[in-house]
């Protein structure tokens, strides 16, 4: 096995696995609580998900985009400056922090509202949703660390950190929600205390130097900017998630109520492993593409991307099948009361809406890889173009015309509109010089 497929294979698989674990404490959550709450605390769960898909995607961000300059910067041996990028994500991190705390404090009951709770969702919704914005800077300084610990050599304590932090999420849903029982509190609470478990870990990973030194490392203020813009789009891939939930989320209601919110809310759970399972896939190789960019490594640099697009593809298929093939059992985990005009529309909403994530995982890579080789507008358009400018209007019309089987059609037409934009963009990309 040649030193490029060994290094795409150990970075990518660990970090899908922690990924993984991240996205099954989400899934732990919709379990436990189905089980305590019914379907009104699915359908609350569902309808608090956008704001922990913001303040998620706020640290991903950050930390995608202060580690993809600090990789850069690593490669090209500018090692003070790379710290100062480092230290000046940490502070921004902090400011996002503050925002969203005030945010949580003072408005949170008007979201609810807005976001389509109903008087049997209202309070369990304010619940998770005030526990996630109090918790934020957990979730967005996980999500810094473990970035710079994947761009400092640390693939594998960035995947034990997520995994461990996720496995004791699931200890503490059913603590809190059982032995004590905190209800929906306990879901949040336990959900909010994984990432502080996985930063202990991060805590001793060697990020190239004394912590002190990096913290103490400073560089000029327009990197601010540079962060942001290559961090953009996996922002922006989060609010495309947030997005889809929401305008879903309020047709939904129209069309079925709180069953098809339910029912929605099972899909986007599961949606939310797809998710997860291919963002630490992008994730994962996003170090190497960094790095080989920064070293005008031709040759690494396409056969990363190549690897990238056959393992997004291979992976999204079997998920389907996976799911296909055993998508009653699954239903019957989540739908406690045996709803069965909510296993109807799941069954359904399994079987097309998953149909997606086989081109959607070769929209994510061309978005990382982009944004990786410094091409942050033409990221920009891809996952601005998945979140709101072609999937608000597929399924506002979608619909209307197929009612619930619109909404997740909306979802596989939007992405195969994208998969034309990234295979051009990224053939744009390889017939030109790095």
């Amino acid at each position: 096995m040649n030193e490029i497929r060994k290094n795409f294979l150990r970075y990518a698989s660990l970090n899908m696995l922690g990924m993984l674990g991240v996205s099954l404490y989400i899934l732990a959550d919709t379990y436990f609580i189905a089980r305590a709450l019914g379907t009104a605390g699915i359908a609350a769960l569902n309808l608090a998900l956008p704001i922990f898909s913001i303040i998620h995607g706020s640290g991903l961000m950050l930390g995608m985009g202060g580690s993809t300059r600090f990789s850069i910067l690593k490669s090209q041996d500018q090692n003070k400056r790379a710290n100062g990028v480092f230290a000046l994500t940490l502070k921004i991190g902090l400011f996002f922090s503050v925002i969203y705390i005030l945010i949580g404090l003072l408005f949170t009951e008007k979201f609810s509202l807005i976001l389509g709770a109903s008087p049997d969702t209202y309070e369990m919704t304010v619940t998770y949703m005030k526990t996630m914005f109090i918790f934020a800077p957990a979730f967005i300084f996980n999500n810094i660390l473990v970035s710079f610990a994947r761009n400092s050599h640390g693939p594998k304590i960035a995947m034990n950190s997520m995994l461990i932090g996720s496995f004791s999420n699931i200890i503490l849903d059913y603590v809190f929600m059982f032995i004590l029982p905190w209800g929906m509190f306990g879901a949040a609470f336990a959900t909010s205390i994984a990432p502080m478990i996985s930063i202990a870990i991060l805590a001793f990973h060697n990020y190239g130097d004394k912590f002190v030194n990096i913290i103490k490392s400073k560089v000029k203020n327009s990197y601010i900017l540079d962060i942001l813009k290559l961090g953009a789009s996996a922002l922006v891939i989060e609010l495309s998630s947030a997005v889809s939930l929401v305008v879903f989320n309020l047709l939904i209601i129209g069309l079925e109520g709180d069953l098809g919110l339910a029912s929605y809310g099972i899909v986007a759970n599961l949606a939310l492993v797809s998710l997860g399972i291919l963002t630490g896939l992008t994730q994962g190789i996003q170090p190497l593409i960094s790095s080989s960019y920064g070293r005008g490594d031709r040759r690494t640099l396409d056969k990363v991307n190549k690897y990238g697009i056959f393992a997004a593809i291979f992976i999204s298929i079997v998920m389907y099948i996976a799911f296909y093939l055993f998508r009653y059992p699954i239903i019957s985990i989540f739908n406690t009361e045996n709803v069965l005009r909510v296993t109807t529309l799941t069954n359904d909403g399994i079987i097309i809406y998953f149909l997606g994530f086989i081109l959607a995982g070769v929209n994510m890579h061309a978005s990382v890889a982009l944004s990786s080789m410094e091409e942050v507008r033409k990221s920009f358009v891809i996952s601005i173009l998945r979140g709101f400018l072609v999937l608000v209007p597929f399924a506002i019309v979608f619909a209307k015309i197929f009612k619930m089987n619109g909404i997740w059609l909306s979802f596989v037409f939007t992405e195969a509109v994208v998969l034309c934009f990234s295979l051009y963009f990224l053939h744009k990309r390889k017939i030109r010089k790095i």
